[in-house]
């Protein structure tokens, strides 16, 4: 079993009202679970994705401008990577629709990958997050010990 561990794109303007800085910081709550994946021992494999990377900024057809790679790289990325379980940090729900997207975007890529999004904003409201038809499972909370469990229910499945 392969999880890819995503961290979406930003987006830094929006219908010209709001301005946030493009900025690429270390993904420490992907980080910590991968830790405690390996330090159990788990057995699948574990790939990384931060399309924030790619340092691109890009318009937008609405006029919003986009901070990281765009869903089409995000799609290649997923397809050549063809995971079992797709994983999205949110961090902050002003960029919930960035997370979304990026589950859509893992859904069209790769249908049969379990979507799994995790952060403030889904454990907040895990309900109306699982109300997305592109999200599979929320993990609440800290994620460690949440998604090795379901990793670990999934991989006797």
């Amino acid at each position: 079993m392969k999880i890819l561990f995503c961290q979406h794109n930003l987006t830094i303007e929006k219908e010209k009202k709001s301005s946030h800085r493009p900025t690429v910081s270390l993904p420490l709550g992907i980080l910590s679970m991968v830790a405690y994946l390996q330090a159990k021992d788990w057995p699948g494999e574990i790939e990384i994705y931060d399309p924030r990377l790619s340092a691109s900024i890009k318009k937008l057809p609405n006029g919003d401008m986009l901070f990281g790679d765009s869903d089409d790289v995000i799609e290649k990325k997923f397809q050549d990577s063809n995971p079992e379980i797709i994983a999205i940090s949110n961090m902050f729900s002003w960029q919930i629709a960035n997370a979304f997207q990026m589950a859509k975007t893992a859904k069209k890529a790769c249908p049969k990958s379990i979507v799994v999004i995790g952060g403030p904003h889904a454990s907040s409201f895990p309900e109306k997050t699982l109300n997305e038809d592109c999200i599979d499972y929320v993990v609440m909370g800290e994620g460690e010990e949440r998604i090795y469990e379901l990793l670990t229910v999934l991989g006797k499945n």
